[in-house]
């Protein structure tokens, strides 16, 4: 007869880990390969839902090999990245950013190096929002369009010409990025966005230093765009400086280091005064 598998149950939480580090791989492809080729509504939320899952197992666990290559999966379908075209942002990639957002609520205190992604998407939201809006043209960019092909314009660096939006292709591309844009500026996406900066209050210890550190890492890179700067990020400094000031002294003192070494690095830019004045 057939041989019988002796299997044993797994009864404490420590087994996940193991577990979990011989099959990410596996579901990382399963859940992205699907949430890239479906517009289900029910199963983008399921393969999102199991990123989530994911990323805080590994959190947990502190895989963070695993944490940044599921952030990183889930920040290139929110199509924000500079190098991610977003004519073509559907429902999906509204709930990916969603769910991102949700992510920095929940697993703040042990995101490290990864709030630089997250933060990008913060970044690059805000100024989607802003193109929705109808202002803040400058900043879209995308390769010239050619009779029969096809093109893609992209939300990040700015184009060199002031003149270029003038032309029938640009318009039109405005256009459509703010058809596509005007759900991220929903009430409910920019409380859950406000809510990373007021909710910095309840990071602890290294995760708050981690925090300011890849926001003035965003900052820096807004500060130095070609046509003018953008002060998203340096104002949200400014923002979480006074929600943390009731830190112990031995907590703000490391937050300062960091918030001072880029507010010199930041001064030829001259907008930084506005951050003293504040302060």
């Amino acid at each position: 007869g057939r041989k019988q598998t002796s299997f044993t149950r797994a009864r404490h939480v420590e087994h996940v880990k193991p577990m979990f580090k011989s099959t990410w791989r596996p579901i990382l492809v399963a859940l992205s390969v699907t949430l890239r080729e479906t517009n289900d509504v029910e199963l983008v939320r399921a393969c999102l839902d199991g990123l989530r899952c994911s990323i805080r197992i590994a959190c947990v666990f502190g895989l963070e090999f695993e944490r940044d290559t599921f952030i990183l999966s889930i920040s290139q379908f929110t199509l924000l990245t500079v190098s991610a075209g977003i004519t073509e942002m559907k429902p999906k990639n509204i709930e990916t950013i969603k769910t991102l957002v949700a992510i920095a609520h929940t697993d703040g205190n042990y995101l490290q190096k990864s709030w630089h992604e997250v933060l990008k998407v913060v970044s690059q939201l805000e100024l989607a929002q802003l193109i929705g809006a109808g202002v803040k043209k400058q900043y879209l960019v995308g390769p010239p369009s050619s009779a029969g092909t096809g093109s893609s314009a992209k939300v990040g660096a700015p184009k060199s010409d002031p003149d270029a939006l003038k032309s029938s292709s640009d318009l039109k591309k405005a256009a459509t990025i703010q058809q596509s844009m005007g759900e991220t500026g929903s009430q409910s996406v920019v409380v859950a966005v406000d809510r990373i900066f007021t909710g910095s209050i309840r990071l602890d210890a290294d995760a708050i230093v981690d925090f300011v550190h890849w926001l003035c890492k965003v900052s820096m890179v807004e500060l130095n765009l070609a046509p003018g700067p953008r002060m998203f990020s340096l104002q949200k400094l400014v923002e979480i400086s006074y929600y943390n000031m009731d830190r112990i002294r031995l907590e703000w003192s490391r937050i300062w280091e960091v918030l001072g070494n880029h507010f010199n690095e930041a001064r030829p830019t001259r907008y930084v005064i506005y951050i003293y004045i504040y302060i």
